[in-house]
């Protein structure tokens, strides 16, 4: 597993791992850990697939 900032955003707090061919996206607040999306890894991330 890799984990890095998704770099399509380079955001601090938005995370992603990177597990076998999938994406999981999380963002970082200040008590919780929040998933934001599963994906493909070979897609790219878009605003659209950010609930906030």
């Amino acid at each position: 597993m890799t984990q890095r900032v998704v770099p399509e955003f380079n955001q601090e707090n938005l995370r992603e791992l990177l597990i076998e061919h999938y994406r999981l996206v999380y963002r970082i607040n200040k008590k919780t850990i929040e998933i934001v999306t599963v994906f493909e890894g070979h897609r790219q991330l878009k605003q659209r697939d950010l609930k906030k």
